[in-house]
């Protein structure tokens, strides 16, 4: 329950797990005919290959 939770710890990633994340979630849109918009800026501490 959302609205009752005193903290979303347990459901948060590091930067390294959402960049593998990523990388899965390019290859199943492009199995299905879609496309990943990369970032444009790269934020401090973001993984050096955002596309």
């Amino acid at each position: 329950d959302p609205d009752c939770a005193l903290s979303d710890g347990a459901q948060s990633l590091f930067p390294r797990q959402f960049d593998e994340m990523m990388t899965q979630i390019r290859v199943i849109a492009e199995a299905i005919g879609r496309e990943i918009t990369p970032a444009l800026v790269e934020r401090e501490g973001a993984a050096a290959h955002v596309a």
